[in-house]
This record gives C-alpha cells, structure tokens and sequence, in this order.
C-alpha cells in the first residue's frame, strides 16, 4: 500500500498506511512495527506538503522518543527526527531557530552512525536539498550554469556542503 501512496501521491492511501501501520503495532508490539509506523506516519505528513495541509498535518505527531529510548534503529530514528523537524519548520518558519540546529545534529549523527542506511542517506538528501536550495540556486546564477553545471563545480564555487 504505501508504494502505491508514494507513486500516487495519495494522502488517502498514506493515512490508510498509516492506520495499517497502527493496527500492526498494535497486534503485535513489536519495536520495529513502532519504527514502521512512525515511518508512514512521517511519509503521510510529508505528503501534507504537497497542498500545505497543515489541519491533516496537525493530526499526526511521529513520536521517536520510545525508538531513542530503546535504541531501535538509532540512526534512522535521528534521520526520521530531523525530517520531522523540518516539516515543523516549512509549517511553522520561526520553529527554524529551535528546530534547525536540532535538525542538522541529528543528520549528522544519522550519517556517522549508518552511513550505508538507504533510508539516512534518502533522507539526508532531502535536508541537504531543502536547506541549501536557495544557495544553489544563487550559485548556479552566478556562475552561469547550464545543464552540463555539476554539483562539483557548485562545491567549487562556495556553495556550503555537507561531509557525506
């Protein structure tokens, strides 16, 4: 189901998941059905995005604080906490004081914790894009850049970079 939400981009079928995801943990309470879980429940807000529902959104609160405390997939736990953060702050811009520096130590730590983990290095992209969007854009203005523009050659130009 949540591959056909993804593909979709169907809030309907995300808070179908999210429900299945529940009903799973719920039957079973096993930890890493609590991962799954939080992790469709993240990916369902991110869908909010789409067309900032924020009333949707506001439903919804992952809670990684029993995966920290049980240390459950810790680096995927701190990647799903950082994206959280910053879907608090494209809601809530003023949150970024509080939530931004939050949000990149728990990157980082995801990074140096599980640098192989799919889900941090996804996840990891999406901070690094939507952090630094505006930088690149600036960058590929000033220098110019066409579609043969690397990200090398922005790295090389002074935008700000992150040691993957």
């Amino acid at each position: 189901m949540s591959r056909s939400a993804y593909l979709k981009t169907s809030q309907t079928l995300w808070e179908r998941t999210v429900m299945s995801a529940h009903q799973q943990y719920q039957k079973t309470s096993e930890v890493d059905d609590l991962f799954q879980w939080n992790v469709s429940q993240y990916a369902l807000l991110n869908s909010t995005m789409i067309n900032k529902n924020q009333q949707l959104f506001d439903q919804f609160d992952v809670n990684v604080d029993v995966l920290f405390n049980l240390n459950h997939r810790l680096a995927e736990t701190k990647t799903l906490a950082a994206e959280v953060s910053g879907l608090k702050i494209a809601y809530a811009p003023w949150k970024g004081i509080i939530l931004g520096p939050q949000r990149g130590f728990f990157i980082d730590e995801a990074v140096s914790g599980d640098p192989e983990s799919t889900l941090v290095n996804k996840l990891m992209g999406n901070y690094l894009f939507f952090t630094y969007y505006h930088q690149y854009v600036k960058a590929f203005e000033k220098e110019g850049c066409t579609n043969g523009c690397t990200l090398i050659h922005l790295l090389r130009s002074g935008v700000p970079s992150r040691r993957v």
